[in-house]
């Protein structure tokens, strides 16, 4: 009887062992990869959970990027040379390391007949690159952004330089606001004013929720916004979200790692004591632990940057800018070019980590990349 039980189990564990292979093989067939604009043959990527991974040597392959496997504790750790970010992820464990901090991931590093398989997005993403998938195709493709040239300053009108950060759209049904990127979700619900509140607007946004991975934050501000313009995610895991107010605007920066926030607005204040009133264009910089913004109150504006590490706003420029259009940082991560514009002009200036100097007039079709480069804000 005892043989027949271990036959059956071991039957239905071959069956099922099968079963799961053919079904990866199934969804995997057709799928392609491609870095940086060429097809890439010799690796073929895997479609697990509506996840794509690819083999960890497929990395070796991405310009810039360097691996190291230590194969006794299946650990893979991935460096990107450009930035030196650095990420470590394990077989069978959902939390890596990123620069040594804890992050949580989707879907961990799998081993599939003796060979390791990374999620390809969530590595991509986390070390500074740009990761789509084409479902048409069924093509998953990877930009890795290695800039031709970091020191002509004479480029500062090309993009071609530019880290180019990725922005999901808010999506709003009804009374819900949704919004996602990677493993990082966020919710938000509509609901009738009430109060001082109705002669501002008919709603507010009167609850918000964040998923990051297996937690869930929800932050409470002083004040309901009325609207949820953008949402930026850092590769360092900090999560930007923008949102209106009657007049101005707010940019809260939350740590994904324990659900801390701090609302930009209140840590730089106005000549007149109080917290500046709007936000303008903002952008993560490449290794995700700073983001640049224009701040001031309506009429104004002022180029600044917050750093996550030591939580300080720092004013990069005295020069009042009117208004800040758009902000990309420089592939070198110590750099960004923004716009400003008024009723007169539109400038392009450029800050080069120790000072801002105009760079001159930017064409429409520039502008508008960078525009396009930036999160959307109000």
């Amino acid at each position: 009887m005892l043989k027949k039980s271990i036959y059956l189990i071991s039957t239905i564990t071959l069956s099922f062992t099968l079963f799961t292979c053919s079904a990866i093989a199934a969804s995997s067939s057709e799928l392609k990869l491609k870095i940086d604009g060429k097809m890439l043959t010799s690796q073929q990527p895997l479609m697990i959970a509506s996840s794509v991974f690819v083999p960890v040597d497929t990395v070796k392959n991405f310009p810039g990027f360097r691996i190291e496997w230590d194969n006794q504790t299946k650990t893979a750790t991935i460096i990107n040379t450009e930035n030196k970010e650095t990420i470590q992820i394990t077989a069978g464990q959902t939390k890596a390391y990123k620069n040594k901090r804890v992050i949580t991931m989707a879907a961990p590093l799998h081993i599939i007949q003796g060979k390791a398989y990374v999620p390809f997005r969530f590595v991509g993403e986390s070390l500074g690159a740009k990761v789509n998938w084409d479902q048409k195709s069924r093509t998953v493709s990877i930009s890795t952004n290695q800039p031709a040239n970091h020191n002509n300053d004479n480029q500062n009108n090309s993009l071609i330089h530019y880290f180019k950060s990725i922005h999901t759209d808010v999506t709003v049904h009804g009374d819900d606001i949704r919004w996602q990127q990677g493993n990082v979700s966020f919710t938000a619900q509509l609901t009738e004013s009430t109060g001082e509140g109705v002669h501002e607007s008919d709603k507010v946004v009167s609850s918000m929720k964040i998923q990051s991975g297996e937690e869930e934050y929800t932050p409470q501000l002083e004040s309901a916004p009325l609207r949820i313009n953008s949402l930026s995610l850092s590769s360092a895991h900090y999560l930007a979200v923008d949102v209106s107010d009657h007049e101005g605007t707010r940019l809260i920066i939350v740590d994904l790692t324990d659900g801390s926030y701090k609302v930009l607005n209140q840590l730089q204040k106005s000549a007149t004591g109080s917290n500046s009133e709007k936000i303008d264009a903002y952008n993560w910089s490449p290794d995700g632990s700073q983001i640049a913004f224009g701040i001031g109150n309506l009429g104004s504006s002022y180029i600044a940057m917050y750093d996550t590490k030591n939580q300080k706003i720092s004013l990069l420029s005295q020069q009042n800018y009117s208004l800040i259009t758009g902000l990309a940082w420089a592939t070198d991560g110590h750099s960004f070019s923004f716009i400003a514009e008024d009723a007169d002009s539109v400038m392009i200036y450029r800050y080069n980590g120790h000072k801002v100097a105009k760079t001159g007039t930017i064409s429409e079709k520039d502008r508008q990349e960078l525009i396009n480069n930036t999160p959307k804000f109000y």
